[in-house]
This record gives structure tokens, C-alpha cells and sequence, in this order.
């Protein structure tokens, strides 16, 4: 019964056209302008579910984003200046993950056992139905970046109303009760868990008796890109400029992070050094305005 449910849902969305046509492709945000409009996406489907709360700069984001290992993934349709839909794969560290704010004794319950847990986190989509799929695009290099840093579970924080989704089509599992998000406004959750050390025999199980199915499953598990490569081989994230602009600059928000997120970003991105970079850069400016006028 689930395997036609299955079926009819891919044949419904047309995954097995969009798959085999690859209309969309995905990649990981370098560079500001792609970073800004993925949270200009997610700030534009949160703030219409009522998720957050509207804010003057449009756009949504969070500092587990600028982590080095994290990647903030997005998808275009034919036109490459579009982004269609995004979610970002955050690592964990010792500085944790983003559900750890709500869940965080069902997250040590797999840490306990010696999982390597990676969070996907900040999912959006424009509303159009094809658009969405370009989401399926975003979550196979997700899983294929996951795979390359050894993650053996991904998690995920949903509202309960998109459970059957997550659980029927790509089998997560929950671990926690609904609960109220906190890091969000008035969002229900559930914890799911989707165990990646086992995920091949379980997808071919749940999908290897029918063609679409097959597809679907290859397409995740099996089919690699040329794309993967060069997307994949990428070692940086958000550059310590951009870290400096989102979280100083364009919104002054590192002096609210924890002191361990402090004096960990701030290592890493030098940022007393980018501030006095930034100075000269200003004082530098001011200097040619003033030439210009002379």
C-alpha cells in the first residue's frame, strides 16, 4: 500500500520527468550576492507560513549558516539568476546543532552511540509546484556532501503537518515529540532522523519494484553529475568578508551570539583583522570622494 502511495505521489509531481531532465541545478553559495538571495527565500516562505516575524532587511539567517564545514545549498531553473529553493547542511561540532535549542537530549541519545550527525536546516521553496521539486535537486548534493564528510545521520526539525512527506518519501524516522521550536515564532515541531549507514538498503527496498521509484532512488543514492565535482571539491563557505557584512555590517548580530560562538568566529575569520581592513577600505573611499571633488 505504501509502494503505490509512493507511486501515485512521484507520478502526481512528475518527479520521474523532472529527474530524467534535470531541469534544475544545484549548487553551494560562495559568494554574497547568492548567499543573500537563499535568505532572502527563506525569509520570503517563513515569513508567509507566519514562522517568523517580518523584519525591515528581508531576510533570514542564522549563524550556524557561516559554520566552515556548513553549506548553504540552493537550485536554479533555466534561468541561473533565479534561485528556485534552498537548505543548508549544518555539521556537527562542539558548538552543536540548531535543534539542539529544542532538542537536544535526543540529539546526545545518537552521540552517545558514536553518530556523526549533520542538520538540515532553513528549507525553502518558491511556491510554484515545479519550483519546489528543484528542492529534490538541493537535498541529493546535501546527502552526497554528508556521504563525503562521513556523517552517519541526518536530522531534521519539521512542522507536523509535513511529517508524511519526510516519512513516506525519504523515510526519516521521528526521535522526539512535537514540541515548540525556539528558534522560531509560534512552530510546532517534530524531530525526525533519516540513518545514512543503511539508507541505500531502504531506499531500494521502499522503491526498487517500480520504474519511477527506480528513478527516484537513483537519482539520489546512485546517478552522479559532473556538477558534483566541482560543486563537492569547494572548501570554503562564507568568506570572512561576508561573515563580517551579514552578521556586523548589514545586521549587528555577533555581539548577541554565546561567547563560545564568539570566540570561535572570530578566530576563524580574523575578524579583528577584517575590521581594520574595512577601515582602511572606508578611509580609502572617502579619500577618492573627496579627490573626485576636488
Amino acid at each position: 500500500m505504501k509502494n503505490l502511495w509512493r507511486k501515485r505521489r512521484l507520478l502526481l509531481s512528475r518527479v520521474p520527468e523532472l529527474l530524467e531532465k534535470k531541469r534544475y541545478r544545484a549548487f553551494f553559495c560562495t559568494r554574497r550576492e547568492e548567499f543573500h538571495q537563499a535568505f532572502s527565500l527563506v525569509y520570503q516562505r517563513y515569513l508567509a507560513c507566519q514562522l517568523i516575524r517580518p523584519n525591515k532587511k528581508k531576510i533570514f539567517y542564522t549563524l550556524y549558516q557561516a559554520l566552515p564545514e556548513s553549506r548553504v545549498c540552493v537550485s536554479c531553473g533555466p534561468d541561473p539568476s533565479q534561485i528556485t529553493s534552498t537548505a543548508t547542511i549544518v555539521i556537527d561540532s562542539p558548538l552543536g546543532l540548531p535543534s539542539d535549542s529544542t532538542y537536544h537530549q535526543e540529539l546526545n541519545r545518537l552521540r552517545d552511540k558514536g553518530r556523526k550527525l549533520a542538520e538540515i536546516t532553513c528549507l525553502a521553496a518558491e511556491k510554484d509546484f515545479c519550483y519546489r521539486n528543484g528542492l529534490l535537486f538541493v537535498l541529493r548534493l546535501l546527502y552526497r556532501y554528508a556521504v563525503r564528510r562521513k556523517v552517519t545521520d541526518f536530522v531534521i526539525s519539521i512542522h507536523p503537518k509535513h511529517r508524511d512527506f519526510y516519512e513516506k518519501i525519504f523515510l526519516f524516522e521521528p526521535i522526539g515529540p512535537i514540541k515548540n521550536y525556539k528558534n522560531l515564532y509560534n512552530a510546532p515541531a517534530i524531530l525526525e532522523h533519516l540513518d545514512l549507514t543503511t539508507v541505500k538498503e531502504k531506499f531500494y527496498e521502499a522503491y526498487g519494484d517500480f520504474p519511477e521509484g527506480k528513478i527516484f532512488a537513483d537519482f539520489f543514492l546512485k546517478i552522479s553529475f559532473l556538477s558534483d565535482i566541482e560543486e563537492l571539491s569547494k572548501v570554503k563557505n562564507m568568506k570572512s568578508r561576508d561573515f563580517w557584512y551579514f552578521f556586523m555590517k548589514f545586521e549587528t548580530l555577533f555581539p548577541s551570539f554565546p561567547p563560545d560562538f564568539q570566540a570561535f568566529f572570530a578566530i576563524n575569520f580574523d575578524l579583528v583583522l577584517q575590521e581594520k581592513i574595512d577601515e582602511e577600505i572606508e578611509k580609502e573611499t572617502e579619500e577618492d570622494k573627496l579627490l573626485e571633488i576636488a
